[in-house]
């Protein structure tokens, strides 16, 4: 499960509710989770162990976070 560790500001821009328009924000740089950021892993191959490139980061030992942030009009009035 993902932990939020960057406090992020949301304020949505003038007719950000109009034809439901979504924003993505690119987190980069992050350790990857399955190879711990070696970029590989060992499997067997019969009787062998030969090392992997991970299949999650592709090798490269780390992994993007892509948060993608839907707007749309409240459901209710605000209690402000």
């Amino acid at each position: 499960m993902s932990r939020i560790s960057e406090i992020l500001e949301l304020k949505p821009d003038h007719g950000c509710t109009r034809g439901g328009r979504d924003e993505e924000l690119l987190s980069k740089g992050h350790t990857c989770p399955e190879c711990h950021g070696n970029g590989w892993h060992w499997e067997m191959d019969g009787k062998d162990s030969v090392k992997a490139p991970c299949s999650i980061c592709n090798g490269t030992g780390m992994v993007d976070a892509v948060v993608t942030i839907h707007w749309q009009a409240s459901k209710g009035k605000s209690k402000v």
